[in-house]
């Protein structure tokens, strides 16, 4: 989520992956296919606090990485990023992180 999160905050790519939280491993399982992975406390003030057209903003040049080999929907990735702001809302309101799961 290294390139959502420059997209959404403005901040490079390169200082992203030195914050503590980015992407640190939590679990794989032994296989390696699937498992859990922090992600930054500036992401997720970031993310609730994102106003709908600033997601709009944000889905199309998204949607164009290499994440998605530049092949997403833009309105699929909008959906899901007011799926995320919500979950981010939610997390602050609570004082708790994010974390993604991933499965290959």
């Amino acid at each position: 989520m290294g390139t959502l999160e420059a997209l959404l905050t403005g901040s490079r790519y390169e200082d992203i992956t030195t914050r503590p939280r980015h992407a640190a491993t939590l679990k794989f399982s032994d296989d390696g296919a699937q498992g859990v992975l922090t992600v930054t406390d500036e992401f997720t003030s970031a993310l609730a606090t994102t106003t709908d057209d600033q997601i709009r903003a944000v889905a199309h040049p998204w949607s164009q990485t290499e994440e998605f080999w530049g092949l997403a929907d833009p309105a699929d990735l909008t959906e899901l990023l007011q799926d995320l702001r919500d979950l981010a809302v939610r997390a602050t309101q609570h004082q708790h992180h994010l974390y993604c799961w991933t499965s290959l």
